[in-house]
């Protein structure tokens, strides 16, 4: 389970600029985070919590696209493209909702809490989307986004002096300047330890040949601590925890310097 949060002054590398050509804020994470997440780390399900996630990112009913259709709106709804996750891609979406009436439109399988007991409701629930269906208005298809290439030259500042000062602080120094420069890892809620985010930095340091993705570099790394445990690494294990693929693409991701091929 890897948690999407609102992070500020997130950095974006290469090819995903064009996929979202919107600034990024609290409504364009999530759709960052699906973009980035699932092609390179192999997720197939997302959870959505309607009280935390920003509305206009996840409805825009009839009469708002009426009054403010979607060429002057630079955030495609969710629920607009949620069926077609599905289809295209295998992405299932499990969402928890209460006021959000529009998603009976579109769920195949509708379960309602009734007194703490579990209740099947999906044909009730599209008999009342049907009364008064909602307009989902005809959009270019998604295009799968094709496996991130990063350039080991980006982490070339990495193999200087580096200090891990926290779970998600990581400090170095880029080329011959004195200023410190920061990697922050705040919204990976789970890592837990120190070692963790040693580890992060010690893999970063190591990514193989520029000609593998970035899911390639994390197959081969995790295969390496599994047949080898720490030692692969060098130095001291009692150092080091192990983090999981998908916050070690995270970090890459969030990192300043990286460069991608196209």
């Amino acid at each position: 389970r890897i948690q999407i949060l609102f992070e500020q002054c997130r950095y974006v590398e290469d090819h995903f600029r064009n996929t979202i050509s919107i600034v990024l804020s609290r409504n364009s994470f999530p759709y960052l985070s699906i973009l980035q997440i699932f092609p390179q780390k192999g997720g197939s399900c997302i959870l959505v919590d309607e009280d935390t996630t920003a509305t206009n990112f996840m409805i825009k009913d009839n009469k708002i696209q009426q009054l403010l259709p979607l060429n002057k709106e630079p955030i495609t709804p969710f629920i607009f493209r949620v069926q077609e996750l599905f289809q295209k891609f295998g992405i299932s979406t499990i969402l928890v909702v209460g006021g959000s009436g529009d998603y009976l439109d579109v769920a195949d399988l509708v379960l309602m809490l009734d007194s703490y007991r579990v209740k099947d409701v999906t044909a009730q629930a599209h008999a009342v989307a049907e009364a008064k269906p909602l307009i989902i208005p005809t959009l270019p298809p998604l295009e799968p986004v094709k496996g991130r290439t990063p350039d080991p030259k980006s982490f070339a500042c990495l193999n200087g002096k580096c200090k891990v000062s926290s779970t998600s602080t990581i400090t170095y120094n880029e080329g011959n300047s004195e200023d410190l420069k920061t990697l922050q890892l705040y919204a990976l809620e789970q890592l837990v330890e120190i070692g963790q985010t040693r580890t992060i930095l010690e893999v970063i340091r190591r990514l193989g040949p520029d000609s593998f993705t970035l899911r390639e570099h994390l197959n081969r790394v995790m295969g390496h601590f599994k047949d080898h445990g720490f030692r692969w690494m060098g130095g001291d294990s009692g150092w080091f925890a192990l983090p999981r693929a998908m916050d070690v693409a995270a970090a890459i991701n969030r990192f300043r310097n990286l460069r991608v091929h196209p």
